[in-house]
């Protein structure tokens, strides 16, 4: 009885010696790499654009005290086809570099921009102006879906005629516009979050749907956007009217935007990979990007 004794006391030594802290932590020294501070900025230009605008910072270390300037002596220039088109001035209300511009109509052409402050080397990117996207058959069917709690949801749904012999990329956001019954002067609008049962429908940026050809390239394609029932809640609704925003995206801009979505996503979770955020910035940080839009509205009441 007294070796069984013993052998227990012998057993929880060890076990409360293995818990101490000095077991479950482990301190590692990491030499961080030496910064070079860069040119950062953040343009998306998009069909029917009348405000092109963008700021410009730079990049900071990771052990960095100040927060990110917005220089105010840059010289920020877009060209269009390899011709210059404009210069974006300096907005000391915003911090901002801006030019406002006739709507911008889609020539599928390649812009440019360019961003020199002294000190840095000079950060450029270029893209090119995606073909509009064709879609139809737009259609809201009520109780079409269903949840992953089982319960029905309305689904919006459209067909995508994709173009062959090219890599194409579309974003979908969807939005609500409503008048109620107590208040015929002002409309609610909201940005709904989407979501599909579609394994080729892809998480962006703000709840946003984005979307690759690869899996049908050069055919016709069905999205099926889910809807929460709550979301087209009827109660005391005067007008409701749907609209949907179908845009078609630079390769640069789809994975921008995708890699935006899963680095909120992965925020605060211990157990996720970090996310880098696609960069297409020569010599700097940042995005350029294009995109061309089309808007079609369902009323439903």
């Amino acid at each position: 009885m007294k070796t069984i004794q013993f052998i227990i006391i012998i057993v929880l030594s060890i076990f409360l010696h293995s818990c101490s802290e000095n077991s479950f932590t482990q301190v590692v020294e990491i030499d961080i790499p030496d910064h070079e501070e860069k040119l950062a900025f953040s343009m998306n230009i998009a069909e029917g654009d009348t405000l092109l605008s963008t700021f410009v910072s730079k990049s900071l270390e990771i052990n960095a005290d100040e927060v990110f300037p917005n220089f105010d002596n840059a010289k920020v220039q877009l060209f269009k086809d390899g011709e210059f088109f404009k210069d974006l001035v300096f907005n000391p209300s915003n911090e901002n570099y801006e030019i406002a511009i006739e709507p911008l109509i889609n020539e599928q052409s390649t812009f440019t921009i360019e961003v020199e402050v002294p000190g840095f080397d000079k950060a450029s990117a270029s893209q090119r102006m995606p073909k509009d996207v064709e879609i139809k058959n737009l259609e809201l069917e009520f109780d079409a879906g269903i949840d992953d709690y089982g319960d029905r949801i309305d689904v919006l749904s459209f067909n995508i005629s994709d173009e062959a012999g090219k890599e194409n990329y579309y974003g979908f956001e969807i939005f609500t516009f409503k008048i109620y019954e107590f208040d015929e002067e002002d409309v609610f609008i909201d940005h709904l979050y989407l979501y599909s049962n579609d394994p080729l429908i892809e998480e962006g940026r703000d709840g946003n749907g984005l979307l690759s050809d690869n899996a049908f390239e050069g055919g016709e394609y069905q999205v099926r956007l889910n809807i929460d029932k709550w979301q087209l809640n009827l109660d005391g609704v005067k007008e409701l009217v749907i609209l949907a925003r179908i845009t078609s995206l630079s390769k640069d801009n789809y994975l921008f935007q995708k890699s935006l979505g899963q680095f909120y996503n992965a925020d605060g979770n211990p157990f996720a990979e970090p996310v880098t955020v696609h960069n297409n910035i020569e010599n700097g940080y940042g995005i350029f990007t294009c995109a061309s839009k089309i808007e079609e509205q369902i009323r439903v009441k």
